[in-house]
């Protein structure tokens, strides 16, 4: 599981109309691995109730490549085919 800051797309530039901000929130990220190519996975986001812009961010499969993703990073947020948000890594658990 990872500590995540959230940054939302706006409506007018293809994101949501409205921005998840309680609760438990499912969508998807395209990681990139330089030998295999781009893979597709499932997270879940948990919103810290103090703050709306934090999360924890989930992976639903426990097979997904883990040395892909480090403190720092930052992973897009899919719905479908549109980038609705993105997730800065500030921690790994």
């Amino acid at each position: 599981m990872y500590d995540v800051d959230l940054k939302w797309v706006l409506p007018d530039k293809g994101g949501k109309l409205f921005q998840p901000q309680t609760g438990e929130y499912f969508c998807t990220t395209v990681l990139i691995d330089l030998n295999k190519g781009k893979s597709t996975w499932s997270i879940k986001l948990i919103f810290s109730e103090e703050q709306p812009l934090k999360a924890k961010l989930q992976f639903l499969f426990d097979t997904y490549p883990k040395s892909l993703i480090d403190v720092g990073d930052t992973i897009k947020l899919f719905e479908g085919p549109n980038v609705v948000g993105y997730a800065l890594i500030k921690n790994i658990e």
